[in-house]
């Protein structure tokens, strides 16, 4: 059976440690890794903090612009019934009956018997015929 010799382990002293590795022995060490994980973290928190307000600003103003989507179609929806019953034409006949107009069908005579009584003996036979027509029919 082959011997084998066996080198006994030793940790190497602190001279002995190489420059990079140095600093993570230093009593200081943990103090500087508490430091560096409580900024990361104090960073991280902010950044998060700043993250939910953002989003809660966006969600308002979503909601915001619904409800004022849903007024202007509540509006728009008004508008258009409002001009459906403006175009009908039943509508039109009652404000034009409510206006002194008649339809088409329905003329308006003048009787010149109504208008000479209305004319004076000084007044030429057709001369104040516009008046006295516009007149009569203001009166109608």
């Amino acid at each position: 059976m082959l011997n084998r010799t066996t080198l006994p382990i030793t940790l190497p002293h602190h001279s002995d440690t190489p420059l990079r590795h140095q600093w993570l022995a230093e009593p200081t060490t943990g103090l500087v890794r508490f430091l560096l994980v409580l900024v990361l973290a104090s960073a991280l928190t902010c950044v998060y903090v700043w993250q939910a307000s953002t989003i809660a600003a966006v969600e308002h103003d979503t909601t915001r612009l619904r409800l004022r989507l849903a007024e202007l179609e509540r509006q728009n929806t008004s508008l258009m019934l409002q001009l459906a019953q403006w175009n009908a034409p039943a509508y039109i006949e009652a404000q034009a009956r409510q206006q002194g107009m008649t339809p088409v069908r329905q003329p308006r005579y003048v009787s010149l018997e109504d208008v000479s009584d209305t004319l004076s003996d000084s007044q030429p036979a057709w001369g104040g015929v516009e008046q006295i027509v516009w007149q009569w029919w203001s009166t109608r």
